[in-house]
């Protein structure tokens, strides 16, 4: 048979979906979070979890290193009108803690567990600002705030933590406690696969595809999830000291479009988190937490040098280690070269 090709034998289609229970996927959280996170989602339809707490646990280096890429990226951003690097950083789209925070496990439990169609086929969708679903869609507005915390009693000794608000449309949202400072609000969007692994629930949003050369390149997308073309400041091309992660897990792999949903180690990592076997879930996430904390260091590394090598005296770690030895820190002009498509 011409359809088989060298192939002997007509394999019989196998169905890879997973059979999941919310509160397995939210297990993760803790005992007695489950019914909390719940309780919050059904009444007032949002939820504040810390799900980023392990980036500032002890012998933990992300913390630190978001909080500098943030500084790093505001000064590689050419100022407009628009953004002056106060609200937005629109040149931040793959940094080491947006790819971390799109790939982690728990992250992906969470997202599931609260869509309204339990779609565990999800790919994320890089970009720097929150994505606004259009009528019908299943996904969640997500915000992750990097939050100070200081104890009006002890105002030398911040705390830092990473809150993940999942919220929807119509969700109003509590203000901000006395004593806490945002550093920075990170905006993921998780939009969900069809059956035949290419389209997206909002097909005016591009495909599968489009999405994982985006991820592979760490470029933006051609067109916005809900069908609009790229913003005008959008990054034209690859930040060229930024470094891609990933094989952190199959699961990982999936949600930047690096592996498919149907692919067999995809699917025995996704049951593991999404099961009831609460041992081998944690097992399979703290060994993710474990690998991404070592890989975020490496790249950082590669980060720092890459960026001095290719910018040279207008170098962010330049003048930072000029900044240590006493040297002020200057306002560097931008570029005037307009980098043409094609």
């Amino acid at each position: 048979m011409e359809g088989l090709g060298s192939y002997k034998f007509i394999p019989e289609i196998v169905d890879l979906t997973h059979d999941w229970k919310v509160e397995d996927a939210l297990a993760t959280y803790g005992e007695g979070a489950v019914e909390q996170i719940l309780y919050s989602w059904n009444s007032i339809g949002t939820v504040c979890v810390d799900t980023f707490a392990w980036w500032w646990a002890d012998g933990c280096q992300v913390g630190r290193i978001v909080i500098e890429e943030m500084e790093m990226y505001r000064h590689h951003l050419r100022r407009t009108k628009d953004y002056n690097g106060e609200k937005y950083l629109p040149n931040m789209v793959y940094s080491i803690g947006q790819q971390l925070m799109r790939q982690d496990p728990r992250h992906y439990a969470l997202q599931v567990a609260l869509r309204s169609d339990r779609n565990t086929k999800l790919i994320s969708y890089p970009h720097f600002v929150q994505i606004q679903g259009g009528t019908g869609l299943s996904a969640v507005h997500t915000t992750v705030s990097l939050f100070e915390m200081r104890d009006p009693t002890n105002l030398h000794s911040p705390g830092y933590k990473g809150f993940v608000q999942v919220s929807l449309p119509e969700a109003r949202l509590e203000p901000m406690r006395q004593g806490v400072t945002i550093l920075g609000k990170f905006f993921p969007s998780f939009i969900g696969i069809q059956d035949d692994h290419d389209a997206l629930e909002l097909l005016e949003g591009g495909n599968w595809s489009d999405l994982a050369a985006a991820h592979r390149d760490l470029t933006i997308p051609k067109i916005t999830a809900s069908g609009a073309p790229k913003l005008r400041d959008a990054i034209p091309f690859r930040f060229p000291a930024s470094v891609c992660i990933s094989g952190l897990c199959p699961v990982s792999d999936a949600l930047i479009g690096i592996k498919r949903w149907d692919a067999l180690d995809v699917a025995a990592c996704r049951d593991t988190i999404l099961g009831p076997d609460r041992v081998a879930a944690e097992k399979t996430i703290s060994a993710w937490v474990q690998t991404a904390n070592e890989r975020a260091q490496e790249a950082w590394e590669m980060v720092k040098k890459a960026e001095q090598r290719m910018f040279g005296d207008r170098s962010y770690f330049y003048h930072k280690e000029r900044e240590a030895q006493g040297v002020a820190f200057p306002e560097i002009p931008a570029d005037n070269v307009e980098v043409l498509d094609g």
